[in-house]
């Protein structure tokens, strides 16, 4: 009946709406021609502005607010070439959709970050949407592994005892620099 199809309609909506705020990445809906139709809380947050702030400062703005790095300025002009028909066309989008990628992109305040992006195109909308996750935290873990690895190895190749490090099958992954010496290897 139609009052079931309006009910089943309005409950998929609320379901596509919860679902779009609850993300844990941050989504950007995308025009044609690169201006930003929508968004959810995460990613006005990720950028900086508050919720309030959408509708004078992102929304209607072109998307290229939020691109950082050297490549800022001719953002707008991958979506002007491109077009919604860019994939199929081999247009400046086809290379970058339906594939995720590390961007730098660009708060409010001007400060850069690393985002992981993923771009598709909305089927019959001549919209993209955009799922943004940031990587802020992700390179702060990362360095500080890498931080501590470099002490370790700096620990093992001061010592004046020659150290063999073996994976559970007996294969050496690692020597220190006096096993190199003691054995004979330039290091």
């Amino acid at each position: 009946s139609e009052e079931e199809t309006t009910t089943s309609s309005s409950t998929t909506s609320d379901l596509a709406t919860a679902i779009y705020q609850a993300s844990f990445d941050g989504i950007l809906v995308v025009s044609s021609t690169g201006k930003i139709e929508s968004c959810n809380t995460l990613a006005l947050t990720m950028f900086g502005y508050s919720p309030d702030e959408a509708a004078s400062k992102v929304i209607g703005k072109s998307v290229s607010i939020f691109v950082g790095g050297p490549n800022a300025a001719a953002h707008d002009r991958h979506f002007r070439n491109g077009g919604a028909a860019s994939k199929a066309a081999g247009g400046c989008l086809g290379g970058v959709l339906d594939r995720m990628r590390d961007v730098p992109a660009r708060r409010q305040d001007g400060t850069e970050f690393s985002v992981t992006i993923g771009l598709s195109a909305v089927p019959g909308t001549g919209q993209y949407v955009a799922f943004l996750r940031d990587l802020t935290d992700e390179k702060k873990q990362l360095a500080k592994l890498d931080k501590e690895r470099r002490f370790n190895e700096a620990i093992i190749n001061a010592s004046f005892d020659s150290i063999f490090l073996t994976d559970g099958y007996g294969t050496i992954k690692m020597v220190n620099k006096e096993a190199l010496r003691e054995f004979g290897y330039s290091s």
